[in-house]
């Protein structure tokens, strides 16, 4: 093995040049949100948003 002064070996000396990582075989799905989400969402959000600024605890923890 090679090793330098300072006693690290020569396959841990980062190079300067830099590398492609290519990710084979990766599907990407599109997130399809149902048509109701928001309508059921906002009203937990803003229930323990509003717990939160009041010091309470949120019902749906």
């Amino acid at each position: 093995r090679n090793r330098y002064p300072n006693g690290s070996s020569s396959a841990f000396i980062s190079s300067n040049t830099t590398k492609k990582l290519i990710i084979k075989n990766l599907k990407i799905s599109s997130l399809v949100l149902p048509a109701d989400y928001f309508d059921k969402i906002w009203p937990l959000l803003k229930e323990a948003l509003a717990a939160i600024l009041n010091g309470t605890t949120s019902p749906t923890n």
